[in-house]
C-alpha cells in the first residue's frame, strides 16, 4: 500500500501524528511524499520510520526498486517478514554507478 492509499483509510494516524511519530521536518514534507511532488521520496530512515509508524501498511519496498532489502526476523515489528535492513550490495552498486554518492 501506498502512502496516499493509508492515508486515506479511516483508522490511519494523521499527516501530523505521523511527523511527530517519525520526526520529519515538516507536515508538507510527508505530503511531498504522499502526492510524490517533484519526485519525492523518503530517504531511507524514513521509509523505515513510516513502515513502523504504518503498522507495516507502507512497507519499504513500496517505494521503489531502489529500496531492496533483506528482513530480519522480529516479533516486535508490525511487517511479517521482520526488520528491513539495507541491501548494502544495492547500495553499493549505486555509488560506483554514482561517484558522488554517499552510501
Amino acid at each position: 500500500m501506498n502512502l496516499n492509499d493509508y492515508l486515506q483509510l479511516p483508522d490511519s494516524r494523521s499527516v501530523s501524528e505521523l511527523r511527530v511519530l517519525i520526526k520529519a521536518k515538516s507536515e508538507a514534507q510527508i505530503r511531498q511524499w504522499q502526492h510524490g511532488y517533484a519526485g519525492r521520496r523518503p530517504n531511507w530512515a524514513n521509509r523505515v520510520a513510516l513502515e513502523h509508524a504504518t503498522g507495516g501498511k507502507v512497507n519499504v519496498e513500496e517505494w521503489g526498486a531502489d529500496c531492496k532489502c533483506t528482513r530480519l526476523a522480529d516479533p516486535a515489528w508490525p511487517h511479517p517478514g521482520g526488520r528491513p535492513l539495507l541491501d548494502i550490495e544495492v547500495a553499493k552498486s549505486k555509488a560506483e554507478a554514482w561517484p558522488t554518492a554517499v552510501v
